[in-house]
C-alpha cells in the first residue's frame, strides 16, 4: 500500500512538470505577442498563473513523494532481509529434519544389531563372523539410509579381519559386505597393513575419512596400492571412512576395521569435532559388533568349561 501511494505521488510529480513545461513555453510565447493577436496577453498572464500554482503544488507534494519514496525503499529493503531470514530458516529446518531422520535410522540400526547380539548370547553362537555377517544382513537396509546412501550411489560397507600372513606382517581379510551392486565376497580384495585406506587405519590405529581419496595430497597415501589397483577404482571408491574393531582397544593389533565407500565425493569428511553423520552409522557398527566379539568370546569360554567339566 505504501508503496502505491508512493508511486501514485510520483507519476503525479511527473505530469507536473509535464504541464509546467508547457505553460512555461506558452507563457514566453506570449510575451513576442505573435502575429499581433490581442489574446495574448491574457494568455501570458494566465500561463503564468497555472505555472506558478504548479509550482507551489509541486512545492507541497514532492517532499511528500521522496518521503514515501524513501519509506517503501525502506520498507522493501526490510521485506527482502525478513525473506533472507525466513529462507534461512526454511533451510535450518530442513537440514534439522534430515539429521532428524538419521537419527532414527541410526537408532533402527542400533536396534537391529543389538537384538542379533542377544539371540548369538540366547543360543551360545561362538562363530563371530557369522554373527557379523547376520548383522549386515538384518540391518544393512537401515546402515545405508543412515549413512545417507541414496539409489544413485555406488556404495559399499565391508567388515575385515586382520591376519598375521607371516610374522610381523598382517593383512586385512573382508569377511561381511553389504553394498549397492552386489558381488561375491571372494571378489572383494585383502589389504595389507598400511596399503590403502583400510590398511592405514589397521596401520595407525585411528579412523581415517577422506571426502576423495584421489583429491591432491592425499593421491597415493589414502588411496589403493598399486599391486591391488583396480582399473574402476577412481570412479567407484571417491569418498571413504574407516574405523578400527578394537575389542580390547590398548592392547595388540585391532581384530579388524569397518570401511564405508561411496562414489560421491565429499559423501565423508571431518568437521570441526572429527564427525559427521554419514560416518556414524559405520561406528555404530563397529561398536557392535565388537560387543558380538566379546558375546561370542563369552560363548566359546562357556562351551569349553562345560566340555571340560563333563
Amino acid at each position: 500500500m505504501l508503496a502505491n501511494k508512493a508511486s501514485r505521488l510520483a507519476e503525479v510529480s511527473r505530469w507536473g512538470r509535464y504541464v509546467q513545461c508547457f505553460v512555461a513555453a506558452l507563457a514566453a510565447i506570449a510575451q513576442f505577442n505573435p502575429g499581433g493577436w490581442s489574446y495574448w496577453a491574457p494568455v501570458g498572464v494566465g500561463a503564468t498563473v497555472v505555472f506558478l500554482l504548479i509550482a507551489c503544488a509541486m512545492l507541497r507534494y514532492e517532499p511528500e513523494a521522496s518521503a514515501e519514496i524513501a519509506r517503501a525503499q525502506e520498507n522493501l529493503q526490510l521485506a527482502r532481509t525478513k525473506l533472507q531470514s525466513v529462507r534461512e530458516l526454511e533451510s535450518q529446518l530442513e537440514s534439522a529434519s534430515r539429521s532428524y531422520g538419521i537419527q532414527l535410522q541410526l537408532l533402527e540400526c542400533a536396534k537391529l544389531f543389538r537384538n542379533v547380539i542377544e539371540t548369538a548370547a540366547a543360543q551360545g553362537i561362538i562363530d563371530e563372523i557369522a554373527v557379523c555377517r547376520h548383522m549386515l544382513n538384518v540391518g544393512g537396509n537401515s546402515l545405508a539410509r543412515a549413512s545417507g546412501f541414496e539409489t544413485q550411489h555406488d556404495w559399499t560397507v565391508t567388515i575385515y579381519r586382520a591376519v598375521e600372513v607371516s610374522p610381523g606382517k598382517m593383512e586385512l581379510t573382508p569377511v561381511a559386505q553389504e553394498r549397492a551392486v552386489k558381488c561375491d565376497l571372494s571378489d572383494a580384495r585383502c589389504w595389507p597393513a598400511g596399503v590403502g585406506m583400510a590398511g592405514r587405519c589397521l596401520a595407525e590405529k585411528r579412523e581415517i575419512a577422506s571426502r576423495d581419496i584421489w583429491e591432491g595430497e592425499t593421491l597415493g597415501a589414502q588411496t589403493v596400492g598399486v599391486s591391488v589397483a583396480r582399473p574402476h577404482d577412481r570412479t567407484q571408491y571417491r569418498s571413504m571412512f574407516v574405523t578400527p574393531i578394537s575389542v580390547q582397544p590398548n592392547a595388540g593389533e585391532p581384530w579388524g576395521v569397518v570401511c564405508a565407500s561411496t562414489n560421491t565425493v565429499g559423501h565423508f569428511h571431518r568437521d570441526s569435532d572429527n564427525t559427521n553423520d554419514q560416518a556414524e552409522a559405520t561406528r555404530i557398527l563397529a561398536k557392535m559388533f565388537e560387543l558380538g566379539i566379546l558375546v561370542t568370546g563369552l560363548n566359546r569360554s562357556a562351551a569349553q568349561h562345560l566340555v571340560g567339566g563333563s
